[in-house]
């Protein structure tokens, strides 16, 4: 009778044993998913629950350091570590891969010294620890000793060839120095071991782009299906110029939709995009989509391209009675000739151009070579003339411009008139990089 108690009270207290040990186990499983699904306030009050419970446990302390620096909690976090390079339980590689947070810490608070001293300590316990040379490669980049940071990231990856973070840091080494041919094949590399890793796809797409290879960077580009904001508006613009140098409309108006509709974004590269959209709207017979994104880019850049031009137009077709109000409005004529020689310049100016060579100066004309006032190279020759008249510029006027801006070997031209233009004149200018300005145009482009 005595034995059988006996044993019942052993049975009873292995399975007590048995059932706080499981579920201890069970505590820390959970507390690592939910730090995996980023419940991390959850995770936190787990861990340190756990470690009440179980002071020497490894795997806790370590991701209870990982959390403490994660939010700028660096003493606590290094206090854990320190314990951990003490611990009689922590393995030899356990021991390094601590002093590798720690040196991490030192190097993030700036202490580069403390940092290299420390990883000197993890490196005596495991001479080949990935985590100590990644973290010596960084500390080497800050210093500037690029050849010695290359070398620690190559001994990373003899220990760990799937260590996505060594590679893309040599990629980017590679590619500082000059070395696209192993800087592609890390990016390349990095693919293979993890196809979903953008960061690098998008580097090989911006290689590319950068070598003219459009085939290659439309193809990585295509790849990346999350972008950084700060990268959006350079993303879109390498994107599209790929296509357009491949000839792929579609893909064009897609990116193109895709970078601007919706985007508050002011800069150089979005104008290029919204104008190009714009343009593609027009060919579809989309005139008020159009219309709308021209009258988006003057709110910002009130004379970009030939903008004004193609405002007017489409003004012409869509408000056809608003248009012509605005015509018979519209009188420049009446002005002495100092006024007009006054108008004529001002709008030059405004227009972004200077005077280069006065070629006529008449009563009612003014024939200038110019050049644009804030560009120091690759300067462009441009003719502009401005006509003051009370009738239609005639198709014969438009060809005698013609002639003075092939004469002229002009880039572009400008022709400026205080009425309209004839049909034929409008015709005659296609195929020619002329622009016609008329008393519209005028008024939009002076305020008055």
């Amino acid at each position: 009778m005595w034995i059988f108690m006996i044993f019942t009270l052993i049975f009873i207290g292995i399975t007590i044993s048995v059932y706080v040990y499981y579920g201890r186990e069970n505590k820390l499983s959970e507390a690592i998913t939910l730090y995996n699904d980023n419940e991390v306030e959850k995770a936190f009050e787990l861990f340190k629950a756990y470690l009440t419970t179980k002071p020497n446990d490894i795997q806790a302390k370590q991701y209870l350091s990982k959390i403490y620096y994660e939010e700028e909690e660096y003493l606590l976090a290094a206090k854990l570590l320190v314990s951990l390079t003490m611990s009689r339980y922590a393995t030899e590689k356990e021991k390094a891969d601590a002093y590798g947070f720690i040196t991490k810490i030192y190097a993030k608070q700036g202490k580069k010294e403390k940092a290299i001293q420390t990883a000197m300590k993890g490196f005596k316990l495991d001479p080949k620890n990935e985590n100590l040379h990644y973290e010596m490669g960084l500390i080497y980049i800050q210093n500037d000793k690029i050849n010695r940071a290359i070398k620690e990231f190559n001994l990373v990856l003899h220990k760990n060839r799937t260590n996505l973070d060594a590679r893309m840091n040599l990629s980017k080494l590679h590619h500082e120095q000059g070395d696209e041919v192993k800087a592609i094949f890390q990016y390349k590399r990095i693919l293979e071991i993890n196809p979903n890793y953008e960061k690098a796809s998008y580097k090989l797409g911006e290689i590319y782009y950068n070598n003219n290879d459009y085939r290659n960077s439309a193809k990585y580009f295509e790849e990346v299906k999350e972008v950084k904001k700060e990268l959006k508006t350079n993303y879109y613009y390498m994107l599209i110029n790929s296509y357009i140098k491949l000839q792929n409309s579609e893909k064009v108006k897609e990116q193109l939709e895709n970078a601007v509709l919706g985007s508050d974004e002011k800069n150089d590269k979005i104008t290029f995009m919204r104008y190009e959209l714009a343009k593609i709207y027009e060919i579809e017979e989309k005139k008020e989509k159009a219309y709308n994104l021209y009258q988006e880019i003057t709110q910002d850049i009130p004379k970009y391209r030939d903008i004004v031009t193609r405002i007017n137009r489409l003004k012409k077709e869509l408000y056809p009675e608003e248009h012509a109000k605005m015509i018979e409005k519209i009188d420049y004529n009446n002005t002495s000739e100092i006024d007009f020689k006054d108008l004529c310049y001002k709008m030059v100016s405004k227009m972004g151009y200077k005077e280069v060579k006065l070629i006529k100066d008449t009563r009612n004309k003014l024939l200038i070579l110019a050049a644009e006032k804030f560009k120091t190279i690759l300067q462009g020759k441009y003719i502009i003339e401005m006509t003051k008249s009370p009738n239609s510029i005639t198709g014969g006027e438009v060809g005698k411009f013609i002639a003075e801006f092939k004469g002229q070997e002009a880039d572009k031209g400008i022709m400026i008139s205080t009425s309209t233009y004839t049909e034929q004149a409008i015709k005659q200018v296609k195929g020619y990089e002329i622009e016609l300005l008329d008393k519209v145009d005028i008024f939009e482009i002076m305020g008055e």
